[in-house]
C-alpha cells in the first residue's frame, strides 16, 4: 500500500457474513493481538458492505478518517496490521486522475482453528498471560457430550437425496448450496527460513518426501512462534519421527520442552540498554564514569551472564522482565538495582528485594544509572546506620570491610562524605 491521500477513492467487498461466533471470535481472540485500532477499522469496513451484495459503495478514505477518528496514516498502519493476521487483502488500480482501493474483508478463523494455529495460540497466550488466556479459552470450550448409550441415525446423501437424470433444464433435480462463496480464512503469511531446515534435513539424512504441507506448516508457525532456528528446527523434526511418519503433537511438545530449556529467548525487555535520553553526558575518563558507561551500554541479561559466567537462569530472567515491563524501569537502572541485590543478598537476586526497591524507585522516577546509584547509596548508609554491630555478608574482602568499618565510625559526618567510589567499590564486591 502506497501512501494514503484523503481523495483516493475505496470499496469493500466482503468474503462472507459474520456470525455471532465471528464477532466473538474477532473481539476476544484477533483484537488483543492487532489492537483496538485495527479491530475497530475491521469491523467499520464491515458495517459498509451491502449484505445482499457483499460489495461497499465507492467512497473516499476521507469517509474512514471521519468515522473512526483514524488519521491517514493510522488508517494504512493498522490496515497492515490487518492484512498481516489474515483478515484483510489489499488491492489497488491507478486511474489517469485517481487511484482506487479494493479492501477484501475476509472471515475471522473458528475458535478451534484459531486454537490449533500455534502462530496465533502462542501469541495470544503471552500476550494475555496464563490466567487471563485460560479464561478466554474457557469462553469458546464447546460442551462435552456423553454418546454413551446413543446410536447413529445421521441421515446420508443417497439415502434422502434422488439425481433423476431424465429432468429437463429448469426442473428441480436438488436444491444447491452455491449461491453465495464459501467463507474464507487466510493464514498469516509466515517468512521462516526453509532453506536452512531443509539442508540440515538432508544432513540428518531425513527425505524431504516425509515432509508433507501439513508438516511444512506446523514447522513454520513453531519456528516463528519460539524464535527458532532452522537448523535447530530439523533436528526437532528428526526428534519427532517416528517410522518416517512425523508425529506432530509430538514435535509442538518437543518445541515447547526446548523454548523451555532456552528460556532467554522468551524475554524480550532483558536485552535493552538504557534510552539515550537517559544516559550521562559525561566523558571524564574516571573509573565512576567508566561504571557508569558500563551499566548504561550493557542490558540487563548481559550484566546477569557475565556476573554469573554463564546463561542466566529462567527465575532471575523472570524477576528482571517483570521489573521492565510491570514497574517499567530503564534498563541502567535495574543493572544498578541487580548489583546492590547482589551486594545485600549474599550474590544472590531476591526477588522481594528488588521488587521492594524497585517500587519504591519508580515512586521517586527514577530513570538515570546516576539517580539510581544515588538511591543505592542512600540504602547502604540507612542500612549501615541501623545495623551498627552487622557486618553485612557480601562485604568479605578485607579492604571493603576496612572501607565499611570508616564509614560506620564516621557516621556524624555529611551524606555526601561517602564518594562514589565507594559505592562502586561496595556494589562491585571487590
Amino acid at each position: 500500500m502506497g501512501e494514503l491521500l484523503s481523495c483516493d477513492r475505496y470499496q469493500v467487498y466482503a468474503m462472507g457474513q459474520l456470525s455471532p461466533l465471528s464477532y466473538s471470535v474477532l473481539s476476544q481472540l484477533y483484537q488483543p493481538l492487532v489492537g483496538a485500532k485495527a479491530y475497530g477499522l475491521y469491523m467499520y469496513l464491515y458495517s459498509e458492505v451491502d449484505v445482499m451484495k457483499m460489495l461497499s459503495i465507492e467512497s473516499n478514505h476521507s469517509r474512514i478518517s471521519s468515522y473512526t477518528s483514524l488519521s491517514l496514516h493510522q488508517i494504512k498502519e493498522n490496515m497492515k496490521k490487518l492484512e498481516a493476521i489474515g483478515l484483510v487483502k489489499s488491492y489497488i488500480r491507478y486511474e489517469s486522475e485517481m487511484t482506487k482501493y479494493l479492501y477484501e474483508l475476509l472471515m475471522p478463523m473458528n475458535p478451534q482453528q484459531f486454537f490449533q494455529n500455534d502462530l496465533l495460540n502462542v501469541l495470544l497466550y503471552r500476550t494475555l498471560g496464563s490466567l487471563e488466556y485460560d479464561k478466554t479459552r474457557f469462553l469458546f470450550r464447546l460442551p462435552e457430550i456423553d454418546l454413551n448409550g446413543y446410536d447413529e441415525v445421521t441421515a446420508n446423501f443417497e439415502e434422502v437425496f434422488f439425481i433423476d437424470e431424465t429432468s429437463t433444464e429448469g426442473s428441480q433435480i436438488l436444491k444447491y448450496k452455491g449461491n453465495y462463496r464459501k467463507e474464507e480464512s487466510k493464514t498469516p503469511v509466515i517468512d521462516y527460513p526453509l532453506d536452512l531446515f531443509y539442508k540440515q534435513l538432508q544432513e540428518l539424512q531425513v527425505r524431504r518426501k516425509w515432509i508433507t504441507p501439513a508438516v511444512e506448516t506446523k514447522v513454520k508457525q513453531l519456528g516463528v512462534a519460539y524464535h527458532i532456528s532452522g537448523q535447530q528446527m530439523a533436528q526437532l523434526v528428526y526428534d519427532a519421527m517416528d517410522h518416517e511418519r512425523i508425529n506432530l503433537d509430538v514435535l509442538a511438545k518437543k518445541v515447547r520442552d526446548y523454548n523451555d530449556l532456552e528460556s532467554p529467548r522468551s524475554f524480550n525487555r532483558i536485552y535493552h540498554q538504557q534510552p539515550i535520553q537517559f544516559s550521562s553526558s559525561n566523558q571524564a575518563d574516571n573509573a565512576k564514569s567508566r561504571h557508569i558507561l558500563q551499566l548504561e551500554t550493557w542490558s540487563p541479561y548481559k550484566l546477569i551472564e557475565k556476573k554469573q559466567g554463564g546463561k542466566p537462569v529462567r527465575r532471575d530472567l523472570a524477576i528482571i522482565e517483570k521489573l521492565m515491563v510491570d514497574l517499567n524501569l530503564e534498563p541502567g537502572v535495574v543493572n544498578v538495582l541487580l548489583e546492590l541485590t547482589w551486594s545485600q543478598n549474599d550474590e544472590r537476586i531476591s526477588r522481594d528485594f528488588v521488587e521492594s526497591i524497585g517500587a519504591t524507585w519508580k515512586r521517586k522516577n527514577i530513570h538515570t544509572v546516576q539517580q539510581a546509584m544515588q538511591e543505592a547509596k542512600n540504602y547502604i548508609r540507612y542500612k549501615n546506620k541501623n545495623n551498627q554491630d552487622i557486618t553485612p555478608e557480601w562485604f568479605k574482602d578485607q579492604q571493603a570491610e576496612k572501607k565499611l568499618q570508616a564509614v560506620k565510625e564516621d557516621q556524624h559526618q555529611e551524606e555526601n562524605d561517602i564518594s562514589d567510589e565507594e559505592l562502586r567499590a561496595l556494589l562491585k564486591s571487590i
